[in-house]
């Protein structure tokens, strides 16, 4: 078992004096030129992403994104340089940082014309025939190249190898179908526990309230979209997903048998209203809009899917259970486009936790002239945190697995208490972890055994001991 030895790296000294004051670099054009020499020059000594991630105390996800950036060169005219980093903020944001004395809604309508002039504009329209649009973005496009090449790659390397030896790659669709069925009913108000939703996709538990009712009919309809054997999603597919998602879990008055047929309105906490359905005498021809949309331009499938989630939602034909059908039918298209990394994790599950945010985002769209790139950047932004999430989840696993093959291979016995120390300490965010650290989350542990646990584990080369404050601090010893 081999622990990375620390090195002292100066970024700064790979770049010359003379081309950052020729180029009057900002801070962080100057910072993500640094970072791209140094992560350039680790990969050429044969150091592989994580150690150099490691290294310069940058993320993988940062790494990622500069591996092979064999043609970066220092720009000659610092207006050609445009950072990733760039926000593209809002009208309500920018009056907060506009200069002083300003008029806001001139300055703001020059923005806007220099975004529509490099804007792709769809066939999606709203009820005024107004056309909806979008910027790829620096952010849209990292985000892309992050998730088709790297993440791509990566996850299924990874996942090959845990299917190859541990687990089985049912046993990994099952969870992520769990965490997609219980995270996007939880954002339309289902109350339950992901134990539950496990319980419900194994069929160990019949659902018994509205809320089991919702996170099971969501797994049954993700299940069938992706048994489905046509290479599109169309309109009748989208109904059967929808029918599935809303078995027994609408009101009788409600009940209907296509789209809806009365106007709706959608409210926030407060009881404002955030959102209003198209009139339902447009459903049907913005529905025949959106399904035409999905299969007649050369718009990334990625990007495709998030408008196809947003105009979704956006027209509201159905009187409940709109988001579920979105994410749902959004998700089933991507894995139908050959996406499969989709099936390794629950993109519902980070907008459960953002979901301020992403009903924000919505309501940006609207009040910036139909601008989508508010909402792609965000889902995008979800997708590669979570494939960053999933990543990590893989890596602990796979270092989890190593180990204890390891100590099989040598004939080493540890208790089912030792078992337990080690995962916990896995599933720490720095693989560290002291004593006080277990015995809190673990309280019918004994203090002492605890301590002459982690010792042994040290003795037999899986832990190492460090000091933090008064405290022993023990880390894992493999990096794999």
């Amino acid at each position: 078992m081999t622990k990375l030895k620390k090195v002292k790296y100066n970024k700064r000294k790979h770049i010359k004096v003379g081309d950052i004051m020729q180029n009057k670099l900002t801070k962080r054009e100057q910072s993500k030129q640094n970072n791209i020499l140094a992560i350039q020059t680790f990969k050429n000594q044969g150091y592989t992403v994580a150690q150099t991630a490691e290294l310069l105390r940058l993320s993988k996800r940062t790494v990622y994104r500069y591996w092979d950036n064999t043609d970066y060169k220092i720009f000659n005219n610092i207006s050609e340089v445009k950072t990733e980093t760039e926000q593209y903020i809002t009208k309500e944001k920018y009056k907060y940082q506009m200069e002083k004395g300003k008029d806001l809604d001139y300055e703001w309508d020059k923005i806007l014309s220099k975004r529509k002039e490099i804007a792709t504009y769809t066939e999606l329209k709203n009820e005024k025939g107004n056309k909806l649009w979008f910027v790829e973005t620096e952010k849209i496009k990292s985000a892309i190249d992050y998730i088709e090449i790297k993440a791509k790659d990566d996850l299924l390397k990874y996942s090959k190898s845990l299917f190859k030896n541990y687990i089985s790659s049912e046993e990994m669709l099952l969870d992520s179908l769990a965490d997609e069925s219980f995270y996007s009913s939880t954002i339309e108000g289902a109350f339950s526990t992901r134990k539950v939703a496990k319980e419900l996709v194994t069929d160990k538990r019949v659902p018994s309230s509205k809320s089991e009712k919702m996170i099971y009919n969501n797994h049954m309809a993700l299940k069938y979209g992706l048994e489905d054997k046509e290479n599109q999603i169309t309109e009748d597919l989208m109904l059967k997903i929808f029918e599935l998602i809303s078995k027994d879990t609408l009101d009788e008055e409600t009940q209907i048998n296509k789209y809806r047929v009365e106007d709706v309105v959608v409210r926030d906490k407060r009881g404002e209203i955030i959102h209003e359905g198209a009139h339902v005498d447009n459903i049907q021809s913005m529905m025949d809009d959106l399904f035409r949309f999905m299969y007649s331009n050369d718009i990334n499938p990625i990007i495709k899917s998030a408008i196809f989630h947003f105009y979704f939602v956006f027209v509201h034909p159905f009187p409940d259970g709109n988001g579920r059908t979105a994410r749902a039918t959004s998700y089933i298209y991507l894995v139908k486009e050959g996406y499969d990394i989709f099936k390794h994790f629950s993109i519902s599950a980070l907008i459960a936790q953002k979901k301020s945010k992403y009903y924000k985002c919505i309501k940006d769209v609207e009040d910036n002239e139909l601008d989508m790139t508010y909402f792609i950047e965000f889902i995008l932004g979800v997708v590669s945190e979570s494939i960053d999430i999933i990543l990590d989840k893989y890596t602990r696993k796979h270092i989890e697995n190593y180990i204890f093959m390891e100590l099989v291979d040598k004939g080493v016995n540890i208790t089912n208490e030792q078992k337990k120390i080690i995962k916990y300490i896995l599933n720490k965010e720095n693989y560290s972890a002291t004593i006080e650290n277990y015995t809190k989350k673990n309280k019918s542990s004994d203090y002492k055994k605890v301590n002459k646990d982690m010792n042994y584990l040290t003795d037999i080369g899986i832990l190492t001991k460090s000091k933090e404050g008064r405290h022993n601090l023990y880390s894992i010893n493999v990096i794999k």
